[in-house]
Formats: C-alpha cells, sequence, structure tokens
C-alpha cells in the first residue's frame, strides 16, 4: 500500500511561536471521539479512499488542491493527499500526546491540535499567511524539498449522490456501526449499511465537475 511505503516527512519551518490549540485542555478521550466525529461533517475528508483513488481524485486539480482520507498503514488514523509543484504527494497524518500533526519523524511539530478538522483549518490558514511553511524532504539526498500549501480543499459535497447514498449517510449520522444488525431492516439494506465506504458512492473525474 501506498500508504505503508511512503516515507514522505513534513518539516515545518515557522515565523512565530509555537500554535497549541485551546482544545487540547479537554479530556483527551473526549476530544478524540469528539473531533473525528466532527471529521464526518467536513467535505475534504473522503473516508477509506485509496491512495490510487486520491491521486485519480486529484490529477486534474490545480497545485495546493487536497483531500483527508483514512490511511491504510495500521498504526495511523489518517493520510492527507495532495498536489504541489504538478506532483501528487501522500503523508500520514500524526495523532500522538493528544495532538494532531503532520507525520514527521522523530522532530516535533510546532503545528498542532487536539481537534483534527482545527488542525487542518489552521493549516490551510498559516499556507495562506506564511506563518507556518511546510516542505516535504525528498529521500533522495541533495534534492531539494517540496513546498506543501494547503488551499483549496476537494470537497466530496461538490459531486451528486443519489438519494440512497444520502439517506444512508444520514442514518450513519444517528446510530453506530455496530448497532446497525439492531435495525428493523433486511438483511440487503443493512449490508448497504455496513460498507465501509459512506463518504463517496465513485471517484468522480474531471469530466463530473469543474474544478473546485
Amino acid at each position: 500500500m501506498k500508504d505503508d511505503l511512503a516515507d514522505q516527512q513534513i518539516v515545518n519551518v515557522n515565523n512565530k511561536t509555537e500554535m497549541i490549540s485551546d482544545s487540547q485542555d479537554k479530556h483527551p478521550m473526549i476530544a478524540q471521539l469528539a473531533s473525528l466525529q466532527r471529521l464526518k461533517e467536513v467535505g475534504w475528508y473522503w473516508g477509506p479512499l485509496s491512495w490510487i483513488d486520491a491521486e485519480r481524485l486529484l490529477k486534474d486539480k490545480q497545485d495546493y488542491s487536497f483531500i483527508v482520507r483514512d490511511s491504510s498503514h495500521r498504526h495511523y488514523f489518517l493520510a492527507i493527499t495532495f498536489k504541489s509543484q504538478g506532483n501528487i504527494h501522500h503523508t500520514r497524518i500524526e495523532h500522538s500526546s493528544n495532538s494532531f500533526s503532520f507525520y514527521h519523524g522523530n522532530s516535533k511539530s510546532q503545528c498542532t491540535s487536539s481537534d483534527v478538522v482545527e488542525f487542518i483549518e489552521n493549516t490551510i490558514a498559516h499556507s495562506k499567511s506564511g506563518q507556518f511553511m511546510f516542505f516535504i524532504r525528498s529521500s533522495i539526498p541533495g534534492q531539494p524539498m517540496t513546498p506543501v500549501r494547503l488551499l483549496y480543499p476537494v470537497s466530496r459535497f461538490a459531486y451528486m449522490s443519489s438519494l440512497k447514498h444520502i439517506a444512508r449517510f444520514v442514518i450513519h449520522r444517528q446510530i453506530r456501526r455496530d448497532r446497525i444488525d439492531d435495525l428493523d431492516l433486511p438483511i440487503r439494506l443493512k449490508s448497504f449499511l455496513k460498507e465501509a465506504q459512506i463518504y463517496t458512492e465513485s471517484v468522480p473525474t474531471s469530466d463530473d465537475i469543474s474544478e473546485t
């Protein structure tokens, strides 16, 4: 899997002091659960999208477009796929010490938050303002680092969905996945509700909608 093989690390260079979110004051477990629940509501989160489909999705997008998806690496919750200088890159999102940050090896990230949505939103703001500058360190010695700017979130909400897909997503907002069998529904519908990918019906192409 691409996420297992990729060794791309985010290096950040900040111009000001370290930014730590106020939401880190919450009880860690409660904050994490609330953060992951909130993640379902934002358009740039695409759920269990493969790296192949993520690259297909961003292929015709402009530089600094990005999405967040589930990581295929068993030790990570999330990964981010983004486009920079015409190329598509993947890197993991760390969750350590009750905070989300970019995958950065042994160094301490200076842009963190206990809420993953807040973390991405802050990163977008820093990409615009230049307060924090992020780079990908090349695995090839002597190669320049690739700049990372998250400016154009690609939203799954921008693509047409069927009524049954929308209904499934709404049901998942009201009931946990492990309680689906308790619903008074035919087995076929329960199987539909249990499918892993509830965030998009299919991976859109550039022919489906204009660039967002």
